[in-house]
């Protein structure tokens, strides 16, 4: 698998510290390409996402709506 890329990144801000995520500051999460403000940011949330119960439910709240935008897609494709 290739390295994570900042254009596949689902979230704009770090969800620890509330900045502008980076682009050396990215990781997978749950198999999305998720960013943080700083590499200290990614490696503390990547080595135990447990400890960090708020940015795990805005990551995985990303997570769905991109889902369900997927699904929506799909349907308005199939419906064509």
């Amino acid at each position: 698998m290739s390295d994570p890329v900042i254009s596949e990144c689902i979230n704009p801000v770090c969800p620890i510290s509330g900045k502008p995520v980076e682009s050396d500051s990215l990781t997978l999460y749950r198999d999305h390409t998720v960013g943080f403000s700083t590499p200290e940011c990614r490696d503390q949330f990547a080595e135990n996402p447990d400890d960090y119960p708020e940015a795990k439910a805005l990551l995985d709240e990303r997570i769905e709506t991109e889902r369900k935008e997927v699904e929506q897609d799909d349907e308005e494709t199939s419906d064509e």
